[in-house]
């Protein structure tokens, strides 16, 4: 037999003779700061990565080193606490032996899951991003001699991650109400992270969320024909530009007003950050010329934009902005402005408060971008 096999058999055999057996349906690869989810499940046996032959130790902050096998909503499940990772100094194949091990213990699908930085401009802190497609950096563990009798030599990668599991995911976070990104995650190697001209070059090749893990995994689940879904937690927004720090945490935003709504726009500011939500704050007193430079190192900051106006919608500042920013900084809007309508007569702060042209309209736009 094949040792690389044989490595393989030892630890499946193990770990089944530890579980009385049984077939886990599902397996799930818990990632960095995400090895909570674990407390979820009605655990029948915890066992150590330490205590499984031919097994690597996880020394990466966040990851526990457990196999863990129970029930999660009703399905028989064996989840990893923590994972290996190729910046950690061992081979891919070692990297990835727990996939192929989960792969003799009967599998039918993998759920795999890490902590990524957002490429993705308008991606923020705690965005949860559904991985669609990926973008390999790391050696690819399918290299060498073949692992015949998991799969063929070349593997198709054409739906690396199950249409169906997407869709069914997608389905559910629409039921749930919990919003949801889908995009390309990139993986490299680490451990260092991204430079921005790094980062500009990801962006430039299609990727919306980097991180040093998944990706070897999925290419040996795919190998081994198991269905893959994918989920990324954005944990930070990655810099473009050689600045000290650039942090876009999803709790900010910027109102950019233009004439009697700066004044309400300065009244919704001090809510907004009564609530906790950083404002930056533009009087836009003219469109001509208009401070492009100023708007995009704000929107690039925050990554929320609200545009508060006495203007119809059509043709005013909010579509002028709207266009610098889907050409250079595509950015989630709303418009505080006049929606083309029938007029009415009335006292000014109740035809403000009709129109929707006060501050509590404006803190209202700005909450509905979070």
């Amino acid at each position: 037999m094949d040792s690389r096999v044989k490595k393989i058999r030892e630890a499946a055999a193990f770990i089944k003779e530890n579980i009385g057996g049984k077939t886990p349906e599902i397996g799930i690869v818990l990632g960095s700061g995400l090895g909570k989810l674990a407390d979820a499940i009605e655990a029948e046996a915890v066992i150590p990565y330490a205590k499984i032959p031919n097994f690597a130790k996880s020394t990466a902050i966040g990851h526990k080193g457990n196999f863990i096998f129970g029930k999660l909503s009703g399905r028989y499940v064996c989840a990893m606490q923590g994972r290996f990772h190729y910046y950690e100094g061992y081979p891919m194949e070692q990297v990835t032996l727990p996939i192929r091990v989960m792969a003799v213990l009967g599998i039918k699908a993998l759920l795999v899951s890490n902590a990524a930085g957002g490429l993705n401009q308008r991606f923020s802190v705690g965005d949860l991003m559904i991985i669609r497609d990926h973008i390999n950096l790391l050696p690819n563990p399918l290299i060498g001699k073949n692992f015949a009798e998991f799969g063929e030599r070349f593997t198709d990668m054409t739906a690396a991650y199950d249409l169906g599991l997407i869709e069914k995911a997608e389905e559910i976070a629409r039921k749930s109400e919990i919003p949801v990104r889908k995009g390309v995650y990139l993986g490299n190697t680490g451990p260092s992270y991204e430079t921005p001209a790094e980062v500009r070059f990801y962006i430039s090749i299609g990727a919306d969320a980097v991180g040093m893990s998944t990706v070897p995994e999925v290419l040996v689940a795919r190998h081994c024909g198991i269905p893959v879904f994918g989920m990324s937690v954005i944990t930070n927004v990655s810099n473009t530009e050689n600045t000290s720090s650039v942090l876009n945490d999803g709790g900010d935003v910027t109102i950019i007003a233009t004439g009697h709504l700066v004044w309400e726009a300065i009244q919704a500011a001090r809510e907004l950050e009564a609530q906790g939500i950083g404002v930056d704050l533009i009087n836009m007193a003219t469109i001509k010329p208009l401070d492009t430079e100023a708007v995009l190192a704000s929107a690039r900051k925050t990554g929320r934009v609200v545009v508060a106006e006495e203007h119809l919608v059509a043709g005013g500042l909010g579509e002028v902005i709207a266009g610098v920013l889907a050409e250079s900084c595509p950015t989630p809007m709303r418009f505080v402005a006049i929606v083309d309508q029938f007029g009415q007569s009335g006292k000014p702060a109740e035809l403000m408060s009709a129109y929707g042209l006060d501050a509590a309209h404006i803190v209202r736009a700005a909450l509905s971008l979070r």
